[in-house]
């Protein structure tokens, strides 16, 4: 079987199961709310993983997809920690706290892991086979904590950090597609000295950059009042984006144009306004400390 199959398998059966979950549970819980949690938990493990892979390069995802490592890490990340994680953490959050329940899944995390390792299509640097259960656990108890915040009255603190990761996947998303497809890339070249290697010199612009656009958002949907601060971040992102394209950070490709860039990031920003304005907001309106 080609790599590459194993891991699309792999990440249409963990959506799937989170879908699966979404629809036992509606009746527990609001669907959206279980909509924006998994988007939450793909934002908190996107940036484990860009820690731990992307900085540290703890381990390689082998998909065959692409002559550069970099290449495939980047297109196994997307598949695996987009589904996988969010996945497992719908199952455990919106079930009771269960040891066994959690052991269970930690294991299949391992033997998939290990699975891969045999069939060569993952490999280990330093990384070792404990740490993806205590990473786990560890994810468990941290999406269950957020979880029951999201599910009761809340804080409007607590809605802008839940916010906040959703608007960074939302808002980095189209980055690494565009990448994939050698539409777009950003490179600096002290970066790229240091990394030999045009994939991961992009990711690392573009991570941090949509960390910081992705708190922009925040401050002006969830804490600033005034609706027009909401078109600072149209003309902020366009501004960087025309900026990068004159001074050589913005590479594009194959008939790209900045210009579609910008549209881009202006659509991923409307989407996120209209997640904003449409979700966790009954539970916002019911709290005395949420505004």
């Amino acid at each position: 079987m080609t790599d590459y199959i194993w891991y699309y398998s792999l990440a249409a059966v963990s959506f799937i199961t989170g879908l699966w979950v979404i629809i036992q549970k509606r009746k527990t819980y609001p669907v959206s709310t279980m909509m924006i949690y998994y988007l939450f938990a793909t934002g908190i493990t996107w940036i484990g993983e860009f820690i731990v892979l992307g900085i540290f390069h703890s381990y390689e995802y082998k998909t065959g997809l692409y002559d550069s490592i970099w290449a495939q890490s980047l297109i196994g990340h997307l598949l695996l920690n987009t589904t996988m994680f969010p996945a497992a953490g719908l199952i455990m959050v919106t079930n009771s706290r269960s040891y066994l329940r959690s052991a269970l899944i930690a294991a299949v995390f391992v033997v998939i892991e290990y699975l891969f390792h045999e069939l060569g299509i993952y490999v280990q640097h330093w990384w070792r086979y404990y740490m993806s259960a205590v990473n786990l656990f560890i994810f468990e108890a941290v999406s269950r904590i957020w979880f029951n915040k999201m599910v009761r009255p809340f804080r409007r603190s607590t809605r802008a950090v839940v916010l906040y990761f959703v608007g960074m996947v939302i808002i980095h998303l189209p980055s690494p597609l565009l990448l994939l497809y050698g539409r777009m890339n950003y490179t600096m070249e002290w970066i790229y000295q240091m990394v030999h290697d045009i994939y991961i010199t992009s990711i690392i612009i573009s991570f941090f950059l949509h960390l910081l656009e992705s708190l922009l958002l925040v401050l002006v949907a969830c804490i600033l009042k005034n609706p027009l601060w909401k078109l600072v971040p149209f003309i902020i992102s366009a501004a960087v984006q025309t900026l990068f394209a004159r001074t050589g950070i913005m590479v594009v490709n194959h008939g790209w144009k900045p210009i579609y860039t910008i549209l881009v990031s202006a659509l991923s920003i409307t989407v996120f306004y209209l997640i904003e304005k449409s979700s966790l907001k009954l539970l916002v309106e019911d709290s005395t400390d949420a505004r």
